[in-house]
Parts: C-alpha cells; sequence; structure tokens
C-alpha cells in the first residue's frame, strides 16, 4: 500500500513540476519560439479531469502577441472537452485578437450550451460592430432573436433560457 501511494504522489509531484514549468515557459515573454513550443508541451500533458492551471495557460497563451502561439493554443483549446473550453471561452470571447474570437464565437455556436449562449452574449459588449454583428447573427440562429443591446439580451436570456435546456441536451446527446 505504501509503495502504490508513494507512487501516485511522485506522479503528482511530476505533473504539477511540468505544469509549473510549461507556465514559466508560456511566460516567457522574450521568446515566441520558448513560448510556442512550451504550449505545443502542454498538448502532450494528460491531465485527468481536466485543470484551471492548464486552461489559465491556454487562456494566456491566447493574448500572446505571437499569431503562431495563439494559433497553437486555439487547436489545443478546441480539442480539450467541453468544460475545459467553457472555462476559457470567457477570456476567449474578449480577445484583443479577431481571429481568437471568431473561432470562440464559432465553437459556441455549434454546440450551444446554457452556459455557451450566456458567454456568447458576452461578445455583444465588443468594441467591434463587425464582432457584434456576428454574435447577433449566432444568437438569432440560436434564440431567433433579435436583441438591441447586451442588456436586454442579458435580460431575455435570463428569463428564457430554461426553454432551451431540453433542445441543448437532445443536440449535445446526438453527438456522442
Amino acid at each position: 500500500m505504501k509503495k502504490s501511494r508513494i507512487k501516485l504522489y511522485t506522479v503528482c509531484l511530476a505533473l504539477a513540476v511540468t505544469v509549473c514549468l510549461i507556465t514559466a515557459l508560456v511566460l516567457h515573454r522574450n521568446s515566441p519560439e520558448v513560448r510556442l513550443r512550451a504550449i505545443e508541451l502542454l498538448d502532450t500533458v494528460e491531465i485527468e479531469g481536466g485543470s484551471g492551471a492548464e486552461a489559465d495557460i491556454i487562456a494566456k497563451s491566447l493574448t500572446d502577441q505571437s499569431a503562431d502561439v495563439r494559433s497553437s493554443a486555439l487547436s489545443i483549446l478546441l480539442d480539450k472537452p467541453k468544460c475545459e473550453l467553457n472555462m476559457v471561452a470567457e477570456v476567449a470571447i474578449k480577445s484583443p485578437h479577431q481571429e481568437i474570437k471568431e473561432e470562440i464565437l464559432n465553437e459556441l455556436a455549434r454546440h450551444p450550451t446554457i452556459s455557451r449562449v450566456t458567454i456568447m452574449i458576452t461578445g455583444l459588449r465588443d468594441n467591434d460592430p463587425d464582432f457584434r454583428e456576428d454574435v447577433q447573427g449566432a444568437l438569432d440562429n440560436i434564440t431567433d432573436q433579435q436583441f438591441q443591446s447586451p442588456e436586454e439580451a442579458e435580460q431575455w436570456w435570463a428569463a428564457n433560457q430554461y426553454k432551451f435546456e431540453k433542445q441543448f441536451n437532445d443536440e449535445n446527446l446526438e453527438e456522442e
């Protein structure tokens, strides 16, 4: 029993060290190449049940100055389970980088859930009128509603989201 416990502690420690190392490398602002290799290394680490640390690393990488780092982080994110994508989508939809916002919006709209529509609604506050129009179009496809403001969308969604629970659950079951 002691050997298996020691082995478990060793694995946990190694995983923690790996995540810390990757975090340090991702934050290495002087070298886009180092940050790119770090985010690619993250893709090789399998963290059982997801990880807040992993989501934080991906979220930080989605705002990186390097388009290659952002692209790699986005690719990794889109391969993650839905719950992990939701953890990062709240940050990604507010990204200063158009390609990140658009890809996250497309993914959220492709597989809508109650929480994903809530995240999409935050996109109506974006400074870019073209992106707000894209968000409105995606919301219209899902809700069949046109909103005049983010506040109107938030209020309508709070009052009506329960109507979509069965539809979203049925659609997600069909995908599996």
